[in-house]
This record gives C-alpha cells, structure tokens and sequence, in this order.
C-alpha cells in the first residue's frame, strides 16, 4: 500500500477521470471510499456490492472489500444530513457526497451535525496534511480473497492486548 495526497472525486466527471487512469481490469471495479475507522479514505479496485438504502459505504480492510457501514449507520440518526434515500452501488458513493466527507481525525462523517468539522478553530480537531490521506491497495484484486496483511492488527487494538495480557499477569 502506498499513501497519497488526494481526495476522492465527488462528482461524475472526476470519478470517471480518476478511475480511467486508476490500474483497474475493469473500470467499473474503481472504488475511492472512507476506511472502515473513517480515520481516512482509500482507492481500490473491488467488486461492486448493492449498498442498502440509509447506508453509507467503507472499505473493510480485512475483508478487502467495500461493506455497508453499519456501525455509524445515518439511517439510524436524526442529525445526518444527505443519508442516501435509495440502494445504490458500492462504486456509486460519489453521487452521495455525505457519505465521502469524513472528519479522519474524529473518525465521524461532517453530514453527522454532532461532528466537528474539519475547519474548526478548535485544537483538539486541527489537522495536518500528512492526517488526510488516501491509501492505495495495490496488492488485492476483486475476488482475490484476504491476503497475510488481513490478519495485521492495528496500533490501538495491540495496545489493548497487551495491556489485557499484562492486567491478567496481576
């Protein structure tokens, strides 16, 4: 995977732009989506899921394919603005421009009105430049299943075993 310093297309043209000169089979199979902990967005190529209306689309790593995302659901919140109306295809999120827009530092979409937005005076949301990246999966292909990287763990997840491993010790 390597990061660059770009942002998702958020309208027909740019998507079609991007993903024409995006290493896919198949054009249709190009993805710029939020990453699973909206801490970012990532570009791939995958296969195209049918996203349930009141859903916003991610990109799950581990499974290395695009997935509802169930867990900050705008369906289930009355202060999300733009919640898509219809299903829609994984490969269409452009044409729902709430569900690309993420604060990566909060980890929370701006359409939420309970998160901050990313212009903000407030120190504890300022963001640096290297903060906002997209990532590449250049190693996964539709279809190709979860490769050795699936099982990496991130920083946070590590600290909380080990700090489980060590309570246990006392």
């Amino acid at each position: 995977m390597s990061t660059v310093s770009m942002e998702c297309p958020t309208n027909e043209t740019s998507w079609m732009q991007r993903s024409a000169s995006y290493i896919c089979t198949n054009p249709q199979e190009y993805h710029c989506l939020p990453s699973l902990y909206l801490n970012g967005s990532v570009e791939a190529c995958l296969t195209v899921k049918l996203i349930q209306h009141g859903y916003c689309v991610i990109y799950n790593p581990y499974l290395k394919e695009a997935r509802i995302d169930s867990i900050s659901s705008c369906v289930r919140k009355t202060n999300f603005s733009g919640c898509p109306t219809e299903s829609y295809n994984s490969n269409e999120i452009h044409r729902h421009p709430p569900c690309q827009k993420i604060n990566p530092v909060k980890q929370c979409y701006l359409a939420d009105s309970s998160c901050p937005n990313i212009t903000s005076n407030d120190p504890t949301v300022a963001i640096n430049q290297k903060d906002i990246a997209i990532t590449r999966d250049t190693t996964a292909s539709p279809g190709s299943g979860p490769s050795s990287d699936a099982w990496s763990l991130s920083p946070l997840v590590l600290i909380y075993l080990i700090s489980c491993l060590v309570f246990i010790q006392f």
